[in-house]
């Protein structure tokens, strides 16, 4: 009798989570996540349309743009598939949401090396001459240990793009530029 009520429950709870509806909140933060956004940006949620079973088209306002987007269930769940163009055809929505999140990621970068060489100059300012380095450095790098944590509490090794800095000081920027 135990084991019929337990194979119930199981299947009540499979027939429960299957069943779930699909939502604005879900829509909402898979938009966030995709286009990698920030708190500065807003989603609104238009209308979900169901087309199968796994597979809905959401309108949404992404910071007033309204936008249409195909979603599909995958077995890691729901995942923004497709996004349609002004003509009509829809493209990956990988194609569009890496380019919508480059802007952010260069503002980062800029940050970084701006962070990055505000240290050095303290460095030299206190020091007389830079920290020896010629391209890529990591936490373990002699120029890593001259930075941080005195001149910065952590020095970045990788961009936004997961490259790794490189920094050239003293002779080694000899001819290097870029």
């Amino acid at each position: 009798m135990k084991t019929k009520i337990f194979i119930l429950g199981l299947i009540c709870l499979f027939y429960i989570n299957c069943a779930q509806k699909f939502d604005d909140v879900q829509a909402g933060n898979i938009i966030k996540d995709s286009f990698e956004l920030t708190e500065k940006d807003s989603v609104e949620i238009l209308g979900i349309s169901m087309e199968e079973k796994d597979v809905a088209i959401v309108k949404f306002n992404l910071n007033e743009v309204q936008i249409s987007s195909k979603m599909r269930k995958y077995d890691t769940g729901w995942q923004l598939d497709e996004i349609q163009n002004e003509l009509g055809m829809w493209i990956p929505a990988e194609n569009l949401t890496k380019i919508f999140s480059q802007p952010e990621k260069q503002k980062t970068a800029m940050i970084d090396i701006t962070v990055i060489s505000t240290a050095v100059t303290d460095f030299v300012t206190d020091n007389g001459v830079t920290p020896k380095q010629e391209g890529i450095y990591s936490e373990d790098s002699d120029f890593y240990y001259a930075l941080s944590p005195f001149y910065l509490k952590e020095l970045p090794i990788k961009d936004p793009w997961g490259n790794n800095y490189r920094a050239y000081c003293g002779l080694a920027c000899n001819g290097k530029f870029g």
